[in-house]
């Protein structure tokens, strides 16, 4: 890829983190939607703007006053209202880590809670929520970086589709050496005001060989918080250069359908504890039908900045074009419900995230004001540019294909399969349903009822260990079903484990049936005819 392409690339994502934080429904996100048209307007078949209903939040000022010194801080959202706490060294609690709850003798009804040395910021959300059965007046995070950041905290951190409410105590954030002088100040005074309103984001669908039957999705999300740079500028202005670039417009075999998603960081309307992933899931849930019958593939690009770049997927044939186009298995993973493209996979279409959220979250960058325009890597940008480029050029081989895809993909999960006890019953379905595929002559009956295989065997929970502190992180598998699962991201369908795997057993027994009806007939045609 040209340095002009990079250069462009850089240009746009300067562009867009200038604008400032932008959240789903507020102005800032208008001027950004703007940009974007501008942009591919002249480059594209058509231009369609979604309107998506969510709730907008803005942050209007958060100070902190320590003795005579003024500090910015800043205010986890969506919590709404004004801020005016003034209080004293007496009244201030600091906690290390939830194990110290424990040994503290004081009483943290209406003080104010310091808490230092939260190394994965995704806590945030577990401390409040564990903190607030305490009552205190107000809970103070010190970042470990000199960062001001933004985690959302509700009343319920098990995502659903369920109304919920925003904290009810106020949790700000405050940089490293600001932690460091709040330890000495004998007067603290916290002032600030933040708004949750209802409003409307805008996903924006552009479509390249509009005439095409079949699609490959390229998706990324425009809202961000604070500069957003990593977290998803680069990956919108990465999006920017594909209807740009002539060899793309001249070679396409299928179509493509750039998305750039609203609210991805939040917020539905109403507020529920699923608040993210809300323009994808929108958009996908008003053109389920028509994804199904026109997506080859989906390539979502969200948080990147450095490192090796990992592939999130749970579909065995996008793991399986991965592998054949030469993706290192090693850097291969499950989809995750962080990301875009798991509104895709919950429809059981090929989708996959490319990314480097692991580099972003130990170099301290994710949802902080450390990720600005000066993290950017160019030799990144330009590898991760090729190897879209790479992964569009070859798309077309997946529909002729899927047979080849799905058993090379099947190989890159068996070991996950060999480490888990799961039931022989369903097991042996499980290989009935495989080999019908890959013996299946009608590649219309494979391509339709490969989307339910994948809903079937896919499994989205989360560990009821988040309670106490512990495994905060929602985690997607095949056919992981233990009592001490909690499966999100709907209210639970499941009392326990063997609900769980006689539920998997009836849907795996159910589509070996009609996959083996249909295709035997087609098979017995196929012999009679030679």
């Amino acid at each position: 890829m040209s340095f002009n392409n990079v250069k462009l690339i850089i240009n746009y994502v300067s562009s867009f983190s200038s604008i400032g934080e932008v959240v789903a429904g507020n102005s800032r996100e208008y001027r950004q939607i703007e940009s974007i048209k501008s942009v591919i307007e002249d480059y594209v078949d058509e231009v369609v703007i979604e309107p998506v209903e969510v709730s907008t939040w803005d942050e209007e000022f958060c100070i902190i006053y320590l003795d005579d010194e003024t500090f910015r801080c800043s205010i986890h959202p969506p919590y709404e209202g004004y801020i005016d706490i003034n209080t004293s060294r007496n009244n201030i609690i600091y906690i290390h880590d939830l194990g110290s709850l424990n040994n503290t003798n004081s009483s943290l009804e209406e003080k104010v809670v310091v808490v230092n040395g939260v190394d994965d910021p995704n806590y945030i959300t577990v401390y409040t929520y564990i903190l607030r059965r305490y009552q205190p007046m107000a809970i103070i995070f010190v970042d470990i970086y000199e960062a001001l950041r933004r985690i959302v905290v509700l009343d319920d951190i098990i995502s659903s589709q369920k109304p919920t409410k925003p904290s009810s105590i106020p949790v700000i954030h405050i940089a490293k050496n600001v932690g460091r002088k709040l330890l000495n100040s004998k007067f603290i005074h916290i002032t600030a005001k933040s708004v949750l309103r209802f409003s409307y984001g805008y996903n924006v669908i552009a479509k390249l060989n509009n005439t095409s039957d079949k699609y490959i999705y390229i998706t990324s999300h425009h809202d961000h918080w604070f500069n957003g740079v990593t977290d998803d500028s680069v990956g919108v202005a990465l999006m920017l250069d594909i209807p740009r670039n002539p060899i793309i417009r001249k070679g396409l075999r299928e179509g493509i359908t750039l998305a750039f998603f609203t609210a991805e960081e939040g917020f539905p309307y109403p507020l529920s504890s699923f608040y993210w992933l809300v323009g994808s899931r929108k958009h996908v849930t008003s053109n389920a039908n028509r994804l199904l019958e026109d997506v080859l593939l989906v390539l979502n690009l969200d948080v990147l900045y450095k490192g090796e770049l990992r592939f999130s997927t749970s579909n065995l044939v996008a793991r399986g074009f991965l592998v054949n186009i030469g993706i290192d298995t090693n850097n291969l993973e499950n989809d995750s419900m962080l990301f875009d493209s798991f509104s895709f996979t919950s429809l059981g279409i090929p989708s996959i995230t490319i990314h480097s959220y692991n580099e972003v979250l130990r170099n301290g960058l994710y949802h902080s004001t450390l990720d600005t325009i000066n993290m950017i890597d160019i030799d990144f940008i330009s590898y991760t540019l090729n190897v879209i480029y790479e992964l569009i050029r070859n798309s077309y081989i997946i529909k002729s294909n899927i047979k080849k895809f799905l058993e090379l993909g099947a190989k890159t999960i068996a070991t996950e399969f060999i480490e888990t006890v799961k039931p022989l019953e369903v097991m042996l379905n499980l290989y009935r349903v495989l080999r019908s595929f890959l013996d299946c002559l009608d590649s219309n009956v494979l391509i339709n009822y490969m989307y339910s295989f994948h809903r079937i065997i896919t499994t989205t929970y989360m560990s009821r260990d988040v309670y106490r502190g512990l495994k905060v992180y929602e985690e997607t598998s095949y056919i992981n079903c233990k009592d001490e699962y909690i499966y999100l991201p709907t209210d639970p369908l499941f009392n326990d484990a063997d609900d769980c795997y006689g539920n998997t057993l009836f849907n795996l027994e159910s589509l070996a049936y009609i996959l083996l009806k249909h295709c035997k007939d087609m098979v017995s045609r196929g012999s009679t005819t030679k």
